[in-house]
């Protein structure tokens, strides 16, 4: 494989060698190395925690579109951007590729916390004014922990964060008995 690795733009024989070194090392190690290590723009460690974390497999982060790249926490239009150009060119598609064949570790290994999530496939509306953050973080932290929010209360609603002066939909979650939550309470509870 080293000559066509050789072949992709800009790898030279100290990168190869590197590549190598990296990749008998790297086996058994979590996918976010991986990520982190192929360069693309704008994926630090951070960042390719983060990605790891939520996608847990190579192939499912390159199966993910831009909503679901999108919604998580800090991935914006770069990030999303990098990761279309990266698949892209089939190069790339080519080396995962012979990275599997090499027996390289494409799955997150760290413990992933799906169990008390108390946000997941839960439907939840925003509502009234919000002083501690914006409507969209509190969306975009939902939307990355599993949630699914809605513009409107229904008995299918299960949460309704409400900030100052909420009006007819604070009223109605009333009526229908669902949870509420305020805005407070939500930061905490989110950690945002």
């Amino acid at each position: 494989h080293e000559k066509e690795i050789m072949d992709i733009e800009g790898f030279g024989k100290k990168s190869m060698d590197k590549l190598l070194e990296a990749i008998e090392n790297s086996k058994a190690n979590s996918l976010e190395k991986l990520l982190f290590g192929l360069g693309i723009k704008g994926i630090g460690a951070k960042m390719a925690d983060t990605l790891a974390y939520h996608f847990g497999s190579m192939d499912a982060l390159l199966n993910a579109n831009y909503v679901q790249l999108t919604s998580i926490k800090d991935v914006g239009d770069t990030i999303a951007s990098s990761l279309a150009a990266f698949k892209r060119n089939e190069r790339n598609l080519e080396m995962i590729a012979h990275l599997k064949e090499l027996g390289l570790n494409m799955d997150y290994l760290k413990v992933r916390d799906t169990g008390d999530n108390p946000f997941r496939d839960k439907t939840v509306v925003i509502t009234g004014t919000l002083t501690l953050m914006t409507r969209k973080q509190i969306k975009d932290y939902l939307t990355s922990q599993g949630a699914n929010v809605t513009g409107s209360v229904s008995k299918k609603t299960d949460l309704v964060i409400v900030g100052e002066n909420p009006g007819s939909k604070y009223t109605k979650a009333v009526d229908l008995g669902i949870s509420i939550m305020n805005e407070s309470a939500f930061k905490e509870a989110s950690g945002l």
